[in-house]
């Protein structure tokens, strides 16, 4: 690990052949970097083995790149951390692009960590689109706060307390922010979502399809062991939705009637918006069908991916 230097942030990027977003990322970081009174900063690209040109983007934007393949983006970003020589630690996506006001909540929000470097901030990132998911999914999950767990595609960390922890499980292929954010309250540090701290994300799904791909993924991260399952209240209620999906199914078949499947729709149409409004607080009235709606797609994913995880664990058996 390099030399701490007082009052520097270092931005850490974890990188697989992201040329497509890596210039535009680290020019939105010099822009609202550059704004107002200056703050020594770096920007450290880990690379996990891209076959485009990433490596050379960064390079040539100012980056320091390090590169290193076939390792879990954990590992990446711990990479980072010990590489880097910020007293605070900004870890963003490829995609993430930070709003020009950045800077300035930065040091804001560093003044208030300077009194408590055992503490995680920064904020879910928005959307720019105008897409059905954007506007009923993505950008009302930005407008809630959550007391436990700060996502690490735009996360601001004290070093001291990020050295403390032990950094990310370099173990886990997803759900890394939620293990550490976890670690880090557990040990007393406190959590607190900044939305004025602001930055894009480039790639969010614009699809039902892309959404469908991208939650099955995540999905797969609540259904690793026992513990992850036990520890998750999402994977419960998955095995409970599953449990009861296929016991509808089983009924229609024995009893020859489709009623069985439509008293789930029902009840599962009456417990989305329920879940709904309960993960969107602030969700308005004129929001709640829509959010739904996609809520439903959400949990129609995840419950794919539990049932994947079981096929392969019968499989083994």
């Amino acid at each position: 690990m390099n030399e701490i230097q007082e009052n520097t942030i270092s931005f850490i990027i974890p990188t697989l052949n992201e040329s497509k977003y890596i210039g535009n990322t680290i020019a939105a970081i010099t822009t609202s970097m550059n704004t107002g009174s200056p703050t020594p900063y770096e920007i450290i690209v880990i690379d996990n083995g891209s076959n485009d040109n990433t490596i050379e983007i960064a390079a040539s934007n100012g980056a320091i790149t390090i590169f290193k393949p076939n390792v879990t983006i954990a590992a990446l970003r711990n990479i980072g951390a010990k590489a880097s020589s910020g007293r605070y630690l900004a870890f963003i996506d490829a995609d993430v692009a930070l709003d020009i006001s950045w800077h300035e909540e930065f040091k804001n929000a560093t003044n208030d960590m300077s009194n408590d470097l055992r503490s995680v901030t920064g904020s879910r990132c928005l959307s720019k689109e105008e897409t059905f998911l954007a506007k009923f999914w993505f950008n009302i999950m930005a407008r809630e706060q959550s007391p436990n767990y700060i996502n690490s595609g735009h996360m601001l960390i004290s070093r001291s307390l990020f050295d403390e922890i032990g950094g990310f499980n370099e173990r886990l292929t997803t759900g890394e922010d939620h293990e550490i954010c976890k670690r880090a309250s557990s040990s007393g540090a406190k959590l607190q979502e900044n939305r004025k701290l602001k930055a894009y994300h480039c790639r969010y799904p614009k699809t039902i399809t892309e959404f469908i791909r991208r939650e099955y993924w995540h999905g797969s991260q609540d259904f690793q062991n026992l513990k992850s399952v036990n520890e998750s209240k999402l994977a419960k209620v998955l095995i409970i939705n599953l449990i009861t999906i296929t016991t509808a199914l089983l009924l229609s078949i024995i009893l020859k009637t489709i009623l069985p499947i439509g008293l789930y729709l029902i009840a599962a149409s009456i417990a989305t918006i329920i879940m709904t409004k309960s993960k969107f607080k602030k969700v308005k009235i004129s929001e709640l069908i829509q959010s739904s709606l996609v809520m439903s797609i959400y949990l129609t994913a995840r419950t794919a991916s539990l049932a994947n995880k079981g096929q392969h664990y019968w499989r083994k058996q």
